[in-house]
C-alpha cells in the first residue's frame, strides 16, 4: 500500500535590529515546498531548485551597513504526533546580490555576515533541505515546520 505524504514547510521571518529598525527590510518571497513525497523515499531540494524558499533583504539607511543574518531551522516537520526529520546542509543555502546573479553557498546553521552593504542593495537568500521518509510509522498528510529568519545590523 502506498501512502502519499504532502510536505510543505511554512516560512516565517522575524526582523530585529539594534537601531534604525525602520530602514531594514526582509521579505519572504516563497515557501520551501517538498510537494508530494512517498513514505519510504527521500526528497532533496537544493538552493537552486524552484521549490526552495526565497527571501529578499535590503536597507534604506543613508550609509553602508553591516548585516548579520541567522536562520533558526526545525529538526522535524510535523503532522499531529508524526515527526519527519529534515536536514539542512551547505548545499541547501545560498545568497546573491541579484536574483539572477552568481549564488554563493553558506552554512544555514551559522550566521551569515554581509559587510558594507549599500543602500537599497537587494540581498537574496535561498534555502532548500532534505527529508527522508523512511519511517513506516509516518501518517499520510501534510507536514509543516517553521523557519525563523533574523536580520540585524552589526
Amino acid at each position: 500500500m502506498n501512502f502519499k505524504t504532502t510536505i510543505l514547510l511554512l516560512t516565517l521571518f522575524f526582523i530585529s535590529s539594534l537601531s534604525f529598525s525602520q530602514t531594514l527590510h526582509a521579505y519572504w518571497m516563497k515557501d520551501l515546498n517538498f510537494g508530494d513525497t512517498f513514505i519510504g523515499y527521500s526528497r532533496e531540494i537544493l538552493d537552486q531548485d524552484d521549490e526552495a524558499a526565497e527571501f529578499l533583504i535590503f536597507h534604506t539607511s543613508s550609509s553602508k551597513r553591516d548585516l548579520l543574518i541567522n536562520f533558526d531551522l526545525p529538526g522535524n516537520l510535523t503532522n499531529g504526533l508524526s515527526k519527519l526529520p529534515i536536514i539542512f546542509y551547505r548545499r541547501h543555502a545560498s545568497w546573491a546580490y541579484d536574483v539572477d546573479g552568481r549564488r554563493r553557498q553558506f552554512n544555514p546553521h551559522s550566521p551569515l555576515e554581509r559587510r558594507r552593504v549599500r543602500n537599497s542593495t537587494q540581498l537574496y537568500l535561498w534555502l532548500g533541505g532534505k527529508i527522508e521518509a523512511y519511517n513506516n510509522n509516518l501518517s499520510p498528510g501534510s507536514y509543516s515546520g517553521t523557519i525563523i529568519l533574523t536580520v540585524e545590523y552589526l
